[in-house]
């Protein structure tokens, strides 16, 4: 064997002698540490469970409603919705067979002893009331009809006024402002011990723009039921009420007022 053959034998087993050594360190490595690695293994419960974020792929449900705030964590604040409450219309009496506005209404009229009033006594009493609401000027305009009423099946006499009074809108407890007039038709039908009333043909009348000689007409039924600039619309009909039922409050009083007795004048 040559010297140069045997430097290379010598070579082979130095490699052969250093990895075995190397091999048998990796092994204890391995050996040593195994039981280490298993406490991070990604077999862990923590993180190997994939499926929550599978679910992601679909519908955005699972994650709660954008709308109402909610989600896992409850980390955003969605602002509650206002709802303002819409206010609650006034209705004014309705005659749903004519279809219109009317206040009516039967009093009886009785005396101290509970005995029926006279007509004619009913009827001068009315026509007192009308005297010191409008006065006799006013009055005459007004009268349409002042009579006895032939058709009755009773003795009847039968009113009927038509005229207009302004219409005092109330805006508050503090403010009532004079805003147009209202027209209506009055009718006071007089019997034995009783009367009927009734006030419809309502009109509001507006004031007149600049450059008009009158100002827009609108029916009380119109206004009851239009949709559109209702708060406006309920200030009229509210002002026509209060007056109405002033009347019929006072024709009341009037009709009803017990006369004074006289003493025998001796």
């Amino acid at each position: 064997m040559s010297r140069r053959s045997a430097s290379s034998l010598m070579q082979i087993l130095s490699v052969s002698v250093l990895c075995g050594w190397g091999g048998l360190a990796f092994a204890q490595y391995d050996t040593d540490y195994s039981g280490d690695y298993s406490d991070y293994s990604y077999s862990d419960s923590t993180y190997s469970d994939t499926s929550s974020y599978d679910s992601g792929s679909g519908s955005f449900d699972s994650y709660g409603s954008f709308g109402s705030g909610g989600g896992d964590n409850g980390n955003y604040i969605v602002k509650p919705k206002v709802v303002v409450k819409r206010k609650e219309r006034f209705i004014p009496p309705y005659d749903s067979t004519r279809e219109m506005v009317s206040y009516t209404g039967i009093v009886e009229v009785k005396d101290n002893e509970n005995f029926e009033v006279e007509v004619d006594t009913i009827y001068h009493r009315a026509k007192s009331w009308m005297l010191m609401e409008f006065g006799e000027k006013e009055l005459k305009k007004m009268t349409t009809l002042d009579n006895m009423n032939n058709n009755a099946s009773e003795m009847e006499y039968k009113i009927r006024l038509k005229g207009t009074f302004p219409c005092m809108i109330a805006y508050n407890e503090f403010r009532t402002e004079e805003n147009g007039d209202v027209e209506f038709q009055m009718e006071i039908r007089i019997r034995e011990g009783r009367y009927r009333y009734s006030v419809n043909s309502l009109v509001y009348v507006a004031e007149p723009i600049a450059g008009a000689k009158e100002g827009e007409r609108t029916y009380f039924e119109y206004l009851m039921k239009a949709k559109d600039n209702y708060a406006n619309n309920d200030n009229i009909l509210l002002a026509a009420d209060k007056q109405i039922n002033s009347w019929i409050d006072n024709l009341r009083q009037q009709c009803q007022r017990n006369p004074i007795e006289e003493e025998d004048d001796w």
